[in-house]
């Protein structure tokens, strides 16, 4: 594991114009690298799934933006996540991502829902991982 941070959200939800940062230095950009959006929710939160933008930065150029969905739950409402009543639900998102320079990039992440305040969402989090084999 090369980076991993999460980020608290407010208690009262998820503002749809509220953004989360991470800032990854990276130091090897001959590696590649997987990498996972974790989210921790409370049994509040009332879809069945999430969807998010997430946009990556070097540079202060824009190199990369998705719109991806997170399914939370099963048909039934039972949680995808481990946990009692607080959920954590790790997302791979990439399985295969260089980076082509070395130094910090700036991964954006903001809910997608048609709702102003998403209520129910505790905390959001990114890890990027070293491809083993690759170091």
């Amino acid at each position: 594991v090369v980076f991993t941070e999460f980020a608290n959200l407010p208690t009262d939800g998820w503002e749809a114009d509220s953004i989360v940062l991470f800032h990854p230095i990276m130091e090897d950009s001959m590696a590649d690298y997987q990498m996972l959006i974790t989210i921790r929710h409370t049994d509040k939160y009332v879809y069945q799934n999430m969807w998010m933008f997430v946009d990556e930065w070097y540079g202060g150029l824009l190199l990369n933006r998705d719109t991806i969905e997170c399914d939370m739950a099963d048909a039934y409402g039972r949680w995808f996540g481990a946990g009692v009543s607080t959920f954590e639900l790790p997302l791979l998102y990439t399985t295969s991502h260089p980076f082509a320079q070395t130094g910090e990039y700036v991964f954006t992440i903001q809910q997608g829902m048609r709702t102003e305040y998403l209520r129910g969402i505790s905390n959001v989090g990114l890890q990027v991982v070293k491809h083993n084999g690759k170091e």
